[in-house]
């Protein structure tokens, strides 16, 4: 099976796999109780609480709409991170909903249903979070799953040739089934060994790693001769998009109608 990545590139994945996992796996003698598993002790300080929160809402799927938006969109496709960003700054500052949930002390949101309106809107509110995280989960699992075998370039189906089946063929494996497999597995593993402890290191290494890769990126395309700096961006949004990559209520109508409102 021939893949896109070349020895090098396979390395640094694995290794950006190890310092990113392994952690997880040995902060599991750290945890010594349902608090410690659920909510890392609820000692999390305001930077390393960001940190997490950030490498969790900031994945691949996040970067490429946001991305794809741009394009579509010019300058406006910002305004979804600047109305998010507001929101989180005036959570953040005011604690608004977020401080009454912490000084209730309950461990999860359906526990705060129980102890506000009663246990049947407990099991009803934990039924529909549930079911939203896995249906979510999955979504984006599929998505990432998908992202890593067009990267790598990876065949739609592969065999292995010391599998076979009953009647000698070489049993063909879906890739994109055992990719969203492999996913799985890792995160289960370091997930169940170490709870939330096992998630903020985790997501500590990927803010550091994210925060690297964007930025550098971002001064790499904005000072591209291309490109042209800020200036050069506007006459591409202007030329691209005129009268419309700037504001978010505006339509753009095309050949094959309208492309949608900003917002």
């Amino acid at each position: 099976m021939n893949l896109a990545f070349a020895a090098a590139d396979w390395w640094i994945l694995l290794v950006y796999v190890l310092i990113a996992t392994v952690p997880g796996f040995i902060c599991r003698k750290y945890v010594h109780g349902q608090d410690d598993f659920l909510l890392a002790g609820r000692s999390l300080s305001v930077f390393l609480a960001t940190a997490t929160l950030t490498a969790t809402e900031m994945g691949l799927i996040t970067v490429m709409y946001m991305a794809e938006f741009g394009f579509t969109h010019g300058l406006s496709g910002m305004t979804l991170g600047l109305i998010a960003g507001g929101a989180t700054l005036f959570v953040g500052l005011t604690g608004f909903m977020v401080r009454g949930l912490r000084e209730s002390g309950v461990t999860t949101v359906a526990e705060y249903y129980q102890k506000r309106y009663g246990p049947g809107v407990r099991l009803l509110g934990g039924i529909i979070i549930a079911t939203a995280g896995i249906l979510n989960y999955g979504v984006f699992l599929k998505i990432e799953a998908e992202f890593v075998r067009i990267i790598t370039r990876m065949p739609d189906t592969f065999a292995l040739p010391l599998l076979t089946g009953a009647g000698g063929e070489p049993i063909e494996f879906t890739s994109i089934r055992v990719v969203m497999s492999v996913l799985v597995c890792i995160v289960l593993l370091y997930v169940l060994l170490g709870g939330m402890v096992s998630v903020v290191l985790t997501d500590y290494v990927q803010f550091i790693v994210l925060s690297l890769g964007m930025g550098l990126t971002t001064y790499w395309v904005w000072t591209h001769p291309d490109v042209g700096g800020f200036s050069g961006i506007l006459e591409a949004v202007n030329e691209h998009r005129p009268g419309y990559g700037i504001n978010p209520l505006a339509l753009e109508s095309t050949a094959t109608g309208l492309i949608g409102i900003g917002l």
